[in-house]
C-alpha cells in the first residue's frame, strides 16, 4: 500500500508540474484506474474463486490482443515476413489511439500473458487444457507479428524461470546458454547486437535510442524531485533537450525504458515508489512459488512470477508504464499474485 499511496501523490505532484494538464489528467485518470483495477481484484476476488479470475484474466488479454492486432502499425524489423502484413486486416480505434498502436505496446499487452497461459494449462483437465493453450498460442503470434525484441527477451526469460522450476537439475543449462550468448556476441559483434536490440520505429538507430535515454537522464537532474509531469515528454524534450540523431518529424512520445520513464514523469520519488511496488510483487511471487512446491496451485504461481518478469524485461527497452491503457493487464496480474497468496494461507486448492 504505501509504494501505491507515494505513487499516486507524486501523480498529483506531476499533474502540477506539467506543461499541459488537461493531458497529465487525463493519464492520472488512468492511473487511478488501474489502481482501482488492483484493490477491486484484490478485495473483490474470493480466494475460492481465484480460477475464474485467471479465466477472465486470459479473457482480457486476448481482447487487448485482438484490438492490438486489428489496430496495429506494421513494421518489418528483424522477420522478413511482409507478404503477411499485406492479408492483415486492419481497424481503426480513434478513442483509444487515433494514430493506431504501436508494435511494443501490442506486445506489452500480450505477453505477460503467455507464460501464465501456458503454466496454468497444466492444471486443468485435457479439454479446458486445449483452450488455454489456444491462447497461449495465440498470444505467440501477436509477439510474433509485433516483432517486439523487449518482448521476446521477456519470454526468454520467462521461458527459463519455468524451466527451471520445472526440473532444477538443468540449471547447468543456464550457465551454457549464457556463454553461448557471451560468444555469440563477439562473434556477430557488440555493435551489430546493440543495433538489432535497440532499433524501434520511432529510434532507427542504437546511437539514437541512446540519444533517447541520455534525454531522460537529463531531465532527472534538472527535474529530480517532480519530474516533468505525466506525459509531455513528447513536448519538453525537442524544447528543453534537443535531438540531433533522430528525425524531428517522428515524435518521441517516451523514454523508451520503463525505469527511466518513471522518473521522467513522477521525479526520483515516484520512480522509487514503482521500485517499491515492483520489489514486493516479486517478493511476493517469489514466496507464492514457493510455498507451492509440489501442489497444484505452483503452476499458477510461477506463470505469475514468470509474467510479471516478462512485463520488468520489456521494460528495458520499451515503456508500459503504471499509468498507460496497456498496464490494466499489469495490474490484474498483481492483483491476482496477492489473492494466490491468500488462497495459500487459507490452504486452498484452485477450481477452474
Amino acid at each position: 500500500d504505501l509504494p501505491l499511496v507515494l505513487l499516486l501523490l507524486m501523480g498529483l505532484v506531476g499533474v502540477a508540474v506539467s506543461v499541459d494538464s488537461a493531458l497529465s489528467a487525463r493519464i492520472y485518470g488512468e492511473l487511478l484506474g488501474g489502481v482501482a483495477l488492483y484493490y477491486g481484484i484484490v478485495n473483490g476476488l474470493p480466494a475460492a474463486r481465484l480460477g475464474r479470475g485467471v479465466w477472465f484474466f486470459l479473457l482480457l488479454g486476448a481482447a487487448m490482443g485482438l484490438v492490438g492486432w486489428l489496430g496495429m502499425r506494421y513494421l518489418e524489423k528483424f522477420l522478413p515476413i511482409p507478404f503477411m502484413y499485406e492479408y492483415m486486416p486492419r481497424l481503426e480505434f480513434p478513442f483509444l489511439n487515433s494514430s493506431g498502436f504501436t508494435a511494443n505496446l501490442v506486445a506489452g499487452a500480450v505477453a505477460p500473458a503467455l507464460p501464465i497461459a501456458f503454466a496454468w494449462a497444466w492444471t486443468l483437465s485435457r479439454r479446458q487444457r486445449g483452450l488455454v493453450l489456444a491462447f497461449a498460442v495465440f498470444f505467440s503470434s501477436i509477439v510474433v507479428l509485433t516483432q517486439s525484441r523487449g518482448a521476446i527477451l521477456g519470454l526468454l526469460v520467462a521461458g527459463a524461470i519455468l524451466l527451471l522450476w520445472r526440473a532444477p537439475r538443468l540449471i547447468w543449462l543456464a550457465a551454457a546458454a549464457a556463454l553461448l550468448g557471451v560468444a555469440a556476441v563477439f562473434w556477430l559483434g557488440p555493435a551489430n547486437v546493440t543495433e538489432v536490440l535497440l532499433v524501434s520505429d520511432s529510434t532507427n538507430t542504437a546511437a539514437s535510442r541512446f540519444e533517447v535515454w541520455s534525454r531522460a537522464l537529463y531531465i532527472w537532474q534538472d527535474f529530480p524531485f517532480t519530474g516533468i509531469g505525466l506525459g509531455p515528454f513528447a513536448q519538453s524534450v525537442p524544447l528543453l533537450y534537443p535531438l540531433f540523431l533522430n528525425d524531428p518529424a517522428v515524435p518521441i512520445p517516451h523514454a523508451h525504458n520503463i525505469y527511466l520513464q518513471m522518473g521522467v514523469d513522477y521525479g526520483l520519488p515516484g520512480l522509487v515508489a514503482f521500485i517499491g511496488l515492483v520489489t514486493t510483487t516479486l517478493c511476493i511471487a517469489v514466496s507464492n512459488v514457493l510455498r507451492t512446491r509440489g501442489a497444484r496451485t505452483g503452476w499458477l504461481a510461477i506463470g505469475l512470477l514468470a509474467g510479471y518478469s516478462v512485463y520488468l524485461v520489456h521494460g528495458l527497452l520499451d515503456a508500459v508504464t503504471t499509468n498507460s491503457k496497456v498496464a490494466v493487464i499489469i495490474w490484474f496480474l498483481i492483483g491476482l499474485s496477492i489473492v494466490l497468496s491468500r488462497a495459500v494461507d487459507e490452504g486452498r486448492e484452485l477450481t477452474a
